[in-house]
């Protein structure tokens, strides 16, 4: 499938869950008349709604993949500099209102250009290479990974204002704000094995390992996809290989002791691992999330699993 083809046949897509019932929307690309086509979120990689305000942003990337870790695509970039598509698929961070995620809600981004830089500022003056991973602190402040394999922390202000935080570069994979509004992240050290867990808040960090007996980085081949998210005073995290695989469910202390939650069993149906988790592993685990309801989300491409009152 050419870039042409897939932008024609691939809408982007933002789904609400709620009680069961899954609505979508998001879907602004008109192929017939790409010349009066404006910025939109061409690939939602974070979502992000103020549970005071009520407000929804979107952070969205364009050029890259999510199995090479959001790296660029040269065929898709090359692409859309020869369409003039950097107009309107614009990586950046929109406002969502009245289901778009349009020109008009572009908070912050830079249309017309090959994002081939990390450019802070404000509004259309702010360049993003892929944004993904959005979260907020207490205050509202949004917070967002940006790039692929050598990766920036950024924020970006009510009004626009884009910054690039100090000293969280390379392989930070993962972003998640606890119930007080503070702002957790996961540096990768060893693919699959190594972590850094970092606290933004206060600037410390705690150093923890899943497999403690394996030494070596696995190639670019075996790269893994890392989802985590803050329960109570440690954390829950999930990884898999870019290729795919079964996920683990790790638990990771405030001291950095990691225990295993899944177990190593292939379940022959889907009924065997929701009533004996801790036997069998899980298919490839996209996103977790701690809810304020007590409950933990677990996204995977065939559903959302719902662990209640997980402690």
């Amino acid at each position: 499938m050419t870039p042409d083809q897939e932008a024609r046949q691939v809408a982007p897509k933002i789904r609400t869950l709620s009680k069961g019932r899954v609505e979508t929307a998001l879907s602004l690309y008109n192929p017939d008349s790409p010349a009066r086509q404006r910025a939109m979120a061409r690939y939602p990689g974070g979502f992000h709604r103020d549970e005071k305000s009520g407000a929804f942003h979107v952070a969205g990337y364009a050029a890259t993949r999510i199995i090479y870790n959001y790296g660029p695509n040269s065929e898709i970039s090359d692409w859309y500099d020869k369409a003039g598509a950097w107009n309107y698929f614009v990586p950046g961070i929109f406002k969502y209102e009245g289901n778009a995620a349009g020109e008009n809600n572009l908070l912050a981004g830079m249309p017309g250009k090959r994002p081939d830089s990390f450019v802070d500022g404000r509004g259309k003056m702010a360049q993003f290479q892929a944004p993904h991973d959005l979260e907020a602190d207490a205050s509202g402040l949004l917070y967002v990974i940006d790039g692929g394999d050598d990766t920036r922390i950024r924020t970006i202000s009510s009004n626009g204002e884009v910054k690039t935080l100090d000293g969280y570069r390379k392989n930070i994979r993962a972003l998640d704000a606890d119930r007080q509004g503070h702002i957790h992240a996961l540096e990768e050290i060893v693919s699959g094995s190594s972590y850094v867990w970092h606290r933004l808040s206060d600037g410390s960090k705690i150093d923890f390992r899943l497999r403690p007996n394996e030494v070596g980085e696995l190639s670019p081949r075996l790269r893994t996809v890392d989802a985590f998210t803050v329960v109570g005073d440690g954390i829950v995290l999930a990884t898999h290989t870019v290729t795919g695989g079964p996920s683990t469910l790790y638990r990771v202390s405030s001291q950095g002791v990691a225990t295993q939650l899944t177990g190593e069993q292939a379940p022959a149906t889907p009924q065997d691992f929701l009533e004996h988790p801790e036997r069998f592993r899980l298919p490839p685990v996209q996103h977790l999330k701690y809810g304020a309801d007590g409950n933990l989300y677990i996204v995977l491409e065939q559903g959302v699993l719902i662990a209640r009152d997980f402690r």
